[in-house]
């Protein structure tokens, strides 16, 4: 059975010690090559307004420890400035996002959860910066 997460979901169960605690373990099978990461891949669309774009990346990796394969997708249109300032970002229209998680199980293959990246996206950036401090520390 897939699970299909909504944001508020997701910020019910997920806290920040536990994103710590999961991303630390995360990083340190990277570093012994037990966890494989692909890098940031985007796909960029110049539209027929001047100055937007269509957006499309992906973020993907696999930890033998948890038994997972998760891949984040997010599509959205962007807007610069003639010197590359990011102006505007959204989906669909102004103040809407979309981006998803889908996490899947290596031993099997099966699709175990879909989640909207919000509140899992905010917490894996803060969870790593709180790593690199302790580290740096």
């Amino acid at each position: 059975m897939v699970l299909m997460l909504t944001n508020d979901e997701v910020a019910s169960v997920l806290t920040m010690p536990a994103c710590i605690e999961a991303l630390d373990d995360i990083f340190r099978e990277y570093a012994a090559g037990e966890a494989v990461r692909k890098p940031k891949t985007e796909v960029c669309v110049p539209d027929a307004i001047p100055g937007w774009l269509y957006r499309s990346s992906t973020m993907e990796g696999a930890s033998r420890k948890y038994g997972t394969f998760a891949m984040r997708f997010h599509s959205n249109m962007v807007s610069r400035s003639a010197d590359g300032t990011r102006l505007a970002n959204y989906a669909v229209q102004p103040g809407t996002y979309l981006g998803l998680v889908f996490v899947f199980d290596i031993h099997n293959a099966e699709l175990q959860a879909i989640m909207p990246d919000g509140v899992f996206q905010h917490m894996r950036t803060g969870a790593s910066a709180g790593i690199a401090a302790k580290y740096l520390a």
